[in-house]
Order: structure tokens, then sequence, then C-alpha cells
């Protein structure tokens, strides 16, 4: 799936360019109590201070007082979403049969030498059984959603031929954008998806990077396409977006905006209007493309969300 494609990179980069401690970390520290349980099964107090430790490094974020509060809180909710997801995953296949592809990745991360990734890891306090953890539910959700609910998502050629032209149709009016998704499934509830959205706009107009926020925090969304962003039609756009970004500055990061599933940070990298400049020119293999991974990450989300309602979780 395309997020974990480009969090693993962006971990990847992260990793192999760290030469120290990431700011703040020793506030990031606890015992080795019980965070959590998810089905039975619990997640400790050191599993969340090194996934927290962990999302620090990938994505460049500076720990105060103010971000480690929603920081614990994402961390946690991440941790609960992966056991449940690697729960699922036993139900029909061994964990042990995902060992392999985590070493690849931790290999290809590397650029072929793991120590490349775990000597920077272990400088930032963050444990190799951390990561694979990390790993292992990226890994399980991408393989169930492809094996589970792919069969579900069938772009046809027509379909895919019809959107493609209309996205470049020269008389539709339509914006490139990019930027981070936090869905409720997420953050935990939509208050802390907002305390978040302003934290993360505020680094991010910092200097911060919006890749690297975006690929520690951001879900999939059709709005957060990575930095070269996606073209859409404005008469396909949300209606809450649309007006949002109706007279949004090019390049710049817009207010949080509020939708049914979360919270979207947004930049209008470029506006096409009937008559000026040049349309876009996407081809209907690449719209198929484009459909599909919508179709699978709303699949995928109805999933997570009916496991997350029948499962026992506390506290």
């Amino acid at each position: 799936m395309r997020l974990w494609r480009s969090m693993a990179a962006l971990l990847a980069a992260a990793m192999l360019a760290a030469a120290g401690p990431a700011p703040a970390q020793d506030s990031l520290s606890a015992d080795n109590g019980v965070a959590a349980k998810v089905n039975g099964e619990a997640i400790s107090t050191y599993d969340l201070v090194q996934r927290m430790r962990l999302l620090v490094l990938l994505s460049g974020l500076k720990p105060d007082e103010q971000t480690v509060g929603w920081l614990q809180r994402f961390a946690l909710t991440g941790l609960i979403n992966d056991r449940l997801k690697t729960q699922e995953f036993a139900r029909f296949r061994p964990l042990s049969e995902l060992d392999g592809d985590i070493d690849d990745q931790i290999r290809a991360m590397g650029r072929g030498d793991p120590a490349r990734v775990l000597g920077p890891l272990g400088q930032d306090g963050v444990q190799a059984d951390s990561l694979r953890a990390y790993l292992r539910g990226q890994i399980a959700w991408a393989n169930l959603a492809r094996g589970r609910l792919g069969g579900r998502v069938q772009i046809g050629e027509a379909q895919a031929a019809q959107a493609a032209a209309t996205l470049n149709d020269p008389a539709t009016a339509k914006v490139r954008l990019t930027g981070l998704f936090l869905s409720d499934l997420s953050t935990g509830d939509r208050a802390s998806g907002l305390a978040m959205a302003a934290q993360l706009a505020a680094q991010i107009r910092a200097g911060a990077s919006l890749e690297g926020l975006g690929g520690a925090f951001s879900d999939m969304s059709p709005y957060t396409a990575g930095p070269d962003g996606r073209w859409m039609t404005i008469d396909s756009l949300d209606p809450e977006v649309a007006a949002a970004i109706a007279a949004a500055p090019l390049g710049a990061l817009g207010e949080p905006i509020e939708t049914r599933e979360g919270v979207l940070l947004l930049v209008v990298l470029e506006r096409y209007e009937p008559g000026g400049g040049t349309p876009p020119n996407v081809t209907a293999e690449t719209m198929a493309g484009l459909l599909k991974e919508d179709r699978l990450a709303s699949l995928a989300g109805r999933y997570l969300r009916d496991l997350k309602s029948s499962a026992e979780i506390s506290p």
C-alpha cells in the first residue's frame, strides 16, 4: 500500500541521516507497566515509549510539553491498531511468515546493510525489536488488505478512462493538493486530532518537513498523495475542503479542515482554471491505480473500525 511504502522510505532516510539522540527524548521514558490491553494481550509502557521515540525519529518532530501529550495518545492508538492488525493476520496465517519480509525491509532501508539502520536506531534509544514490531503491523495490514479486500476492488478500463478524461478536461477547474490526514481511527478521537493538527501545523510553519511529518502521522487519503501532490477537479472535492482552499495561497499550509473521518492539513500546489495554462495529463492507467488505492484505503479503514468495535480494549 502506498502509505506504508512511503513511511518505510522516510524512516530509512531519517535513520541513515541520524547523528545522535533525537531532541528532547530524555522526557520520553517509562517503566515496564501496562499501557493497554487488546483482547487480553498487554501493551507495555516500554512499548509505548519505544513507539514514541520511533515516531520522533521518523518525523523529525521536536517534542515539547505541548506535543508530548498527543504524541503519547497517537503512539498508543497506533500500538492498539497494530495489535488488532497482527491478531487478525494470525487468524489466517502464522505471524512468523512475516519475519522474512521484515528482514528484507530492514535490509532495503539500509541499502543492503541492516547495520546502517539498526546502529542509528540504537543511538536514538530505539530497540531493533520495536522497529520490527512497527514493520510487522504495517506489513501484516498491507497483506490483509491485498488478500482479503483486493478482490473487491475492481476498476474497469472504461471507468478509469472516463475519470482521466474528466480530470484532463481543459474546461474543468482543478487543483493539485498535498498534505496530511489525521483520521479519527489513528488519533483516537476528533479533539485529539484537532489538537495534533494545530501542533503539526505550527511545526511545519516553523520549518519542519511536511513530508517527514506526513510519513509518520498521516493516513491514506485522496487528498494526501506525497510531495508531488495529486490533481483533483474542484467538483470532486468535499464541500468543506473546497470552501477551505478556495482562497488559499499557493504553497502555504492551510488551517485544519474537519471532515467526516478526521482532520486534513492541505497545501495547494497548483491551480488550473479553464482558459489559462496547461491542464494536467493523467493517463487512464495512472487513474486506475489511484482509484484502486482510494477504494482499498476506504475498505481497509472500515475493516479496522469493525475490528476495533468488536475488540476488548482497556483502559
